[in-house]
């Protein structure tokens, strides 16, 4: 009797003697040997004879000799394995195995979840003395951290909420903001840059994007509020305060410029508390306006005031 899928029967298995190939049939299939005696060709370690037939109908022949040939290498069969019994019970038996089951997951989750935050811990924990270490090298900017915390913005326009209207009610917020600042650090003139940074760090939350920033600023004259965007020659946009007496701030820098024999965009940046670009864009407008003179050298770029305007000769 033979099986209809596989085609099993028993059959007479032998190791050719020639090649080492083996055989179910009275040839070797490999070198064509035949003996002359099957039944001492017969390995009897091999058990009780059988054949198995595949068919590759689809093709795979090449698949198919590639992982026989690992099995044989593998050899997984020597190798003892014990299983695991596994029961499986119905019923209220069979809830309550799988009740522990899942208690067992969810403590082994949370036990993986407690070690997680015990290392987000020790990691503050560094994160903190790092903190205080930085604190104490630039102690000098308490006072800039005291003004951020008070200038904090608790209820920030969004575009959600205001619609339309978004810009202006931005502008106005943006004035509420500028005129604590502007008092805290003596100054009557930004630069938008600084600005916007200044204004995101205070919302902390729904940051502005520098686009609607320079869209609220041009609202400003508009709305009538006490600041307006101004625009230097090279394209930098600073915001100041209507009330900036620009003759003043020319005197105040000539003034500088005479006690310390010459200034450079850096010295006046730190004397008047702003950015160096601006001090940068100030010192040209006055060389511009004939009111400085600059000496280009290897030591730097140097301005002093015009003495030819004291002397009566320009």
């Amino acid at each position: 009797m033979k099986c209809k899928v596989f085609g099993l029967k028993r059959v007479l298995e032998w190791n050719c003697n020639i090649c080492g190939h083996h055989n179910t049939k009275s040839v070797c299939e490999l070198c064509g040997f035949k003996p002359k005696d099957l039944v001492n060709a017969q390995s009897p370690s091999l058990g009780p004879p059988v054949e198995i037939k595949l068919s590759l109908r689809a093709g795979g022949l090449q698949e198919t000799l590639k992982a026989l040939k690992q099995a044989l290498e593998d050899q997984d069969w020597k190798q003892t394995t014990v299983d695991t019994p596994v029961s499986i019970k119905g019923g209220v038996s069979g809830v309550m195995n799988s009740i522990a089951a899942l208690n067992e997951k969810t403590g082994n989750d949370l036990q993986d979840a407690f070690a997680d935050l015990d290392s987000l811990m020790d990691k503050a924990l560094e994160m903190v003395k790092l903190a205080e270490s930085l604190r104490s090298k630039v102690g000098d900017r308490g006072e800039l951290e005291t003004l951020f915390l008070e200038l904090g913005i608790s209820q920030p326009v969004t575009k959600e909420a205001t619609g339309d209207l978004y810009h202006q009610e931005l502008a106005k917020q943006l004035a509420d903001f500028l005129g604590p600042l502007f008092e805290k650090l003596k100054m009557q003139m930004m630069s938008l840059t600084d600005i916007y940074c200044f204004y995101n760090r205070a919302r902390g939350v729904s940051l502005v994007s520098p686009e609607d920033l320079h869209r609220a600023t041009l609202e400003f004259e508009k709305l009538g509020l006490p600041y307006v965007l101004y625009e230097f020659e090279s394209g930098l946009k600073a915001v100041q305060s209507k009330s900036l007496d620009k003759d003043e701030q020319t005197t105040k820098i000539l003034n500088l410029m005479s006690q310390d024999s010459g200034l450079t965009a850096v010295s006046l940046a730190k004397k008047l508390q702003m950015s160096i670009a601006l001090s940068q864009e100030l010192l040209n407008m006055l060389e511009k306006n004939g009111l400085v003179c600059r000496d280009d050298s290897i030591e730097g770029l140097l301005y002093y005031p015009n003495l030819f305007l004291s002397l009566g000769l320009t």
